[in-house]
């Protein structure tokens, strides 16, 4: 169990730096094309579409988001993996107590999802 654990930590951490530079990345790339396309503009038709204002707003709050959310990318990615393959490792050395368990689990989320869409249903009824 102990090397299922430190096998995910190892694969997240690695994806946590490869996510990260592909964030800045795309924050390079974003900047780029928010000064490509304005500098190909001509004076008057820059001042109709767009202001400098709003460059430097687009990004000093939008694109700047990407280098610090992206180190987040790789744990909406890689979860279902290492979900999946601890599982297998798991299955693998405990097989009937994991079905037992996986089975209750499916069940408990079963039953969850169909009172949370009756709770739904009955708002929207309401409303």
């Amino acid at each position: 169990m102990s090397l299922t654990v430190m096998a995910g930590g190892i694969i997240h951490q690695y994806n946590v730096h490869a996510m990260t530079r592909l964030g800045r990345k795309m924050w390079c790339a974003l900047v780029v094309h928010l000064f490509k396309k304005p500098a190909r503009l001509d004076s008057g038709t820059f001042s109709n579409l767009i202001t400098e204002a709003q460059i430097i707003s687009m990004i000093g709050q939008d694109v700047s988001l990407f280098p610090y959310l992206s180190s987040f990318f790789s744990i909406y990615f890689l979860t279902p993996w290492v979900i999946l393959f601890s599982a297998a490792v798991v299955l693998y050395f405990l097989w009937a107590s994991f079905a037992v368990g996986l089975s209750i689990g499916a069940l408990v989320v079963a039953i969850s999802f169909r009172a949370a869409v009756a709770y739904m249903f009955i708002v929207r009824q309401k409303f």
